[in-house]
């Protein structure tokens, strides 16, 4: 089928870094077919790759609407406010999904930083806790992660994180 092979050239070009490649096969994928889950998905992680915030988040706002209550969707979107410096906003839409969030790891990574940003250091401690009880791989972002400094500092203190 032509859905499948565009979809897999379109995902192996993403992989590849090439991500203009990747929305051109895209564009190759039949009208009725665009509107499928895969491939909006796929548009929304190649535009933030580019670094495409706003067109990241106008099509998530069209996704949310398509499959409401995803939670990618506001993981996703919440990370496209907070590149575009809403902090506040990015924390909301996070905090306004669905239950299903607190069981990922990145949700509270994320919070962690949006927390911390905001100078709220013990709510960004409390979610980075919770981050790493969920998946101890976190640990190696956060060392590097400039967001997180003002809680890595007190990493190697005891019972601080």
């Amino acid at each position: 089928m032509q859905f499948e092979r565009h979809l897999m050239a379109a995902e192996g070009y993403f992989e590849l870094g090439m991500f203009i490649d990747a929305w051109k096969e895209l564009d190759k994928i039949t009208l009725n077919l665009k509107t499928n889950l895969l491939v909006i998905s796929l548009r929304v992680a190649i535009l933030m790759r580019l670094k495409r915030w706003q067109d990241a988040l106008e099509i998530l706002d069209r996704l949310s609407r398509i499959v409401p209550g995803r939670p990618e969707n506001y993981i996703q979107a919440a990370v496209c406010l907070h590149e575009l410096n809403q902090t506040v906003a990015a924390r909301e839409k996070l905090l306004s999904g669905p239950k299903a969030l607190e069981s990922y790891a990145t949700y509270h990574y994320n919070l962690a930083c949006y927390e911390t940003v905001m100078g709220n250091i013990n709510n960004g401690k409390k979610h980075l806790r919770r981050a790493l009880d969920l998946d101890q791989s976190f640990a190696s972002y956060a060392v590097l992660d400039p967001e997180l400094k003002p809680i890595i500092q007190c990493w190697k203190k005891p019972n601080v994180i």
